[in-house]
């Protein structure tokens, strides 16, 4: 079983998800528990593919790479910040629509009304998604007593 390398992949991703979270109980910011699942994702990433991918990325596999990468700095660094429920809201809206916009790109040359609802729905799925992971923190951040 062991020469699997997917198996080898997983045993390594659960590695690393177990001591990074084993880490981010001695660390008194929270905002470093943010970052195990994208090491985890970004781990797995690289040792499927066996690389980094390039940039800038030609393919879609690749973009969803530096999406995840991007996406976790950006969310660290607002997780350091303060935020307004405005800035929230903005951000639900625009960042969905900025990635799919960009994974979609090459698509967009020969725009049909398929691809335009294609994007739509894609977008507002990933704006409900974070809209309601970030009701879900809210709601355990107040559960917690730490306020929203």
């Amino acid at each position: 079983m062991l020469d699997n390398p997917i198996a080898w992949a997983a045993l390594i991703c659960f590695l690393l998800g177990f001591a990074l979270s084993g880490l981010v109980r001695l660390s008194p910011k929270a905002a470093i528990g943010s970052l195990v699942p994208p090491a985890v994702f970004l781990a797995s990433y690289v040792l499927t593919y066996q690389q980094v991918p390039p940039f800038p990325p030609v393919g879609a596999t690749n973009k969803i790479f530096y999406v995840a990468l991007s996406a976790a700095l950006a969310g660290f660094a607002l997780d350091l910040l303060p935020r307004t429920a405005k800035l929230d809201r903005i951000l639900v809206v625009i960042v969905p629509a900025l990635i799919v916009g960009w994974i979609g790109l090459p698509r967009f040359t020969n725009a049909d009304l398929d691809v335009v609802a294609t994007t739509f729905a894609l977008s507002l799925g990933g704006s409900v998604v974070l809209w309601r992971l970030d009701a879900v923190a809210k709601a355990t951040a107040e559960r917690n007593g730490a306020g929203a």
